[in-house]
């Protein structure tokens, strides 16, 4: 008996040992499947039931009736068009400003270092941090823009900013801007450094200038930079922006300012029409892994 007990022991012992690192990771990898696979699970289901008020009365099944609803529904498609105007303008925007500050700073300027400093604090701040900052600098009535407007004697150029549902998307790309530009410039930065400085000096010795190096050796040559960037600003616009609007203008004027993650949460909670939330939400997780997975593919492909 004794020899037995000890025998399981000792193989206990040795499984353990020998399965070390699957027995560490064992924790997160349960937290990973019950909080994030199980829970987009359970939010599929909810998509598929009538749910209201509460999340704890069950509704009625209703199918794919809230996915119905849901492409007929005019602010569901205001949303999804300013998701898209935001992928059209924000991403290629934000990546040739940071391409062409990274270029400058490869030039060994003086203070690089204050400047990179300066580049990554907006995205060091707190989403809701930044979003009340520029809130603030929009108001119309107490706003800082306004107000040095006025000050500087051109008042007839104070404008209602945030307050207004034709201004409202510039004045969130220029706030989503400045809060992501500085971590893209870090990282073309970084991927412009470690390339060969032969292949820069050969141009010069070609007669090549310094615009046309950066633009038509280096800029290419970063196609998994491009990739990696565009995958992260995507997830960005999908997911990250929603601190920045939610804070700034909660959507409004009227809906003018929603995008599919404040058009979900706004559903979701101010109306308390859980199901047809829970459908947006699929909607927002099938674009995100779509384009994701666009991005990683050609991203393996380029390099």
């Amino acid at each position: 008996m004794r020899n037995s007990e000890r025998r399981s022991s000792v193989n206990l012992r040795k499984i353990l040992s020998n399965n070390k690192p699957l027995f560490l990771s064992l924790p997160a990898f349960l937290i990973v499947i019950i909080f994030v696979y199980g829970l987009t699970l359970w939010n599929l289901g909810l998509s598929l039931y009538d749910i209201r008020k509460s999340l704890l009365l069950p509704g009625p099944y209703v199918g794919l009736q809230n996915y119905v609803d849901l492409f007929n529904d005019s602010m569901f498609w205001h949303s999804f068009l300013n998701t898209l105007l935001l992928f059209v303008v924000f991403i290629p925007s934000v990546l040739i400003f940071s391409f062409f500050l990274a270029g400058l700073l490869d030039q060994n300027i003086k203070f690089e270092n204050f400047f990179k400093w300066a580049y990554i604090l907006p995205i060091s701040l707190p989403p809701v941090v930044a979003a009340s900052v520029w809130g603030y600098m929009y108001s119309p009535e107490i706003g800082f823009i306004n107000n040095l407007l006025e000050w500087i004697g051109l008042k007839f150029l104070k404008q209602p900013w945030t307050a207004s549902m034709d201004q409202v998307m510039f004045c969130i790309f220029l706030a989503a801007l400045w809060t992501e530009f500085g971590f893209c410039t870090l990282m073309y930065l970084a991927y412009i450094r470690s390339m060969p400085k032969e292949i820069a000096e050969a141009a010069r010795i070609d007669g090549a200038s310094t615009l046309r190096i950066y633009t038509h050796i280096y800029f290419p040559m970063l196609t998994p930079a491009h990739f990696m960037l565009m995958s992260f600003m995507s997830t960005f616009i999908l997911f990250g922006i929603f601190d920045l609007i939610w804070v700034m203008t909660g959507g409004g004027p009227a809906y003018s300012s929603h995008v599919l993650a404040t058009f979900m949460v706004a559903l979701a909670w101010n109306r308390t029409l859980y199901g047809y939330g829970a459908a947006a939400a699929e909607v927002l997780l099938a674009l995100c892994s779509g384009l994701i997975a666009y991005y990683m593919i050609n991203a393996l492909k380029g390099a």
